[in-house]
């Protein structure tokens, strides 16, 4: 099973460094509810548990195309849970552990939609991955045992995004992931050979529904561009040495005037993919740089303070969280003053025969 996901992230990374790509990637919260239920000829067994966690989404879109693929990892804390076997129900089972951990993993094709410039829909779909583990102490004869147990599923995941540009590079993101899990192992191992166990788990279904919230940085296609080039049946003339312009006509002017993350040529293909929506093809866009400024990231000299004690999961999401607003602060950016001139080629006019 781990060759086959490194087969597939290797085919991914090697696809991505052959095309131009524009890559999103988030890092969030979310709150997984886990159901899943297993039926044996002496009964069946009923379990859910809910868990706070962290959540990782990579979306990667080649060519400029809105088909691409997506990759997800998560990590919860299953913090309450609920198990029924054959109509007896025990509550918060999971509270009576030493430390529990859910790990996703899926992987496949991705599809966006632009609502907006700013508002896309990210949708994914393929293979997932879930492993559960769980340490747990119980008094025997007297004796304090420790057991673990672990679990693997293999299913199918979706994933159902809505991306907010909050600037070109930085965006905000919420949604839902829905797994189904269609096959299961599990294994008991404790110092007491009489209580280990394994098995496989035929009559086995799970679904999890895990509503996120994150924020992301967006990477644009490929940055550099020559001094002609082709976006969206525009020409893009950066270097005008040759350019007779008596041979064009004048349509319109476009003005960038912000601070972005994007570097000059990533504006420059903004601009164009901008006149394309407004029906300009088949033109050339000259851009002139009236003014350019650059703006570094802000960085921090301070260390960062620690607590003393036991950690939690909420340490854990603060230390995250604060993680996030270094990064954002760090980004360098650029602020911008452009002109592109819109021309279109003079008709050629041949001379009557008479």
């Amino acid at each position: 099973m781990k060759k086959i996901v490194l087969v597939l992230l290797c085919a991914a990374i090697s696809v991505a460094a052959s095309a131009e790509t524009e890559s999103f990637c988030s890092f969030g919260f979310q709150y997984g509810n886990y159901w899943e239920k297993v039926t044996k000829s002496k009964g069946s067994t009923n379990t859910w548990i809910g868990s706070p966690g962290l959540v990782l989404n990579e979306y990667v879109f080649f060519n400029k195309k809105n088909i691409g693929l997506f990759a997800s990892e998560g990590l919860l804390f299953p913090s309450n849970s609920s198990l029924t076997v054959n109509g007896i129900t025990v509550k918060d089972g999971v509270k009576d552990s030493n430390f529990s951990f859910l790990f996703q993993f899926g992987i496949g094709p991705a599809f966006k939609y632009a609502i907006t410039n700013k508002l896309n829909i990210l949708l994914g779909a393929g293979f997932n991955i879930s492993m559960l583990s769980t340490n747990a102490y119980r008094i025997i004869t007297s004796n304090r045992v420790g057991a673990n147990l672990s679990s693997l599923n293999l299913g199918i995941i979706g994933d159902i995004g809505l991306s907010y540009n909050i600037t070109d590079i930085v965006y905000f993101d919420v949604g839902t992931k829905l797994v189904l899990d269609f096959a299961n192992y599990t294994k008991i191992s404790s110092a007491v050979s009489a209580y280990n166990a394994s098995q496989r788990n035929s009559n086995y279904i799970g679904f999890h529904l895990s509503p996120y919230i994150g924020l992301g940085f967006k990477l644009p296609y490929n940055p550099t561009i020559p001094d002609d080039y082709v976006q969206n049946n525009i020409i893009i003339v950066k270097n005008t040495a040759n350019l007779n312009k008596e041979n064009f006509i004048y349509l319109t002017t476009y003005y960038y005037n912000k601070t972005s993350a994007y570097t000059y040529d990533d504006v420059l293909k903004i601009i164009a993919n901008q006149a394309a929506k407004d029906g300009y093809y088949d033109v050339i866009m000259v851009p002139k740089l009236i003014h350019f400024e650059y703006i570094q990231g802000k960085t921090s000299s301070q260390k960062p303070q620690y607590n003393q004690g036991k950690a939690g999961v909420f340490d854990a999401f603060e230390a995250a969280g604060e993680a996030i607003s270094a990064v954002v602060n760090s980004i360098d950016t650029y602020y911008y003053m452009i002109e592109c001139y819109i021309f279109k080629k003079k008709p050629i006019v041949e001379a009557l025969p008479y």
